[in-house]
């Protein structure tokens, strides 16, 4: 997402094929110019980031920013999608173990 909103930004189009996938016809259709969210990109990137490294330091805060950059990631179909969907099914059953264990 990073480098993807990186690109964007500096030459105005995404990585990969001209038309952004589908997910860019759900902004166009409310009035927003796809084009537009490289800076949203790239924070969403960082933001996955930091979340998967409070994950992997067992931070609860890792696990609730990974839940909730997963959930407004699943709007990036068809990659985004799947990867929110498993991240948000890893952290969910992590948040259940980790209150049983207490």
């Amino acid at each position: 997402m990073i480098s993807d909103g990186l690109y964007v930004t500096i030459l105005g189009k995404y990585i990969g094929p001209e038309r952004p996938g589908p997910w860019s016809d759900i902004l166009a259709a409310i009035g927003l110019d796809p084009m537009r969210f490289g800076l949203v990109f790239v924070v969403m990137g960082i933001d996955w980031i930091v979340g998967g490294l409070g994950v992997l330091r067992k931070r609860t805060w890792g696990r609730y920013l990974t839940g909730i950059i997963a959930f407004l990631s699943l709007w990036y179909f068809p990659v985004g999608t799947l990867l929110s969907i498993l991240s948000l099914v890893l952290v969910i059953l992590g948040l259940s173990r980790s209150s049983e264990s207490r």
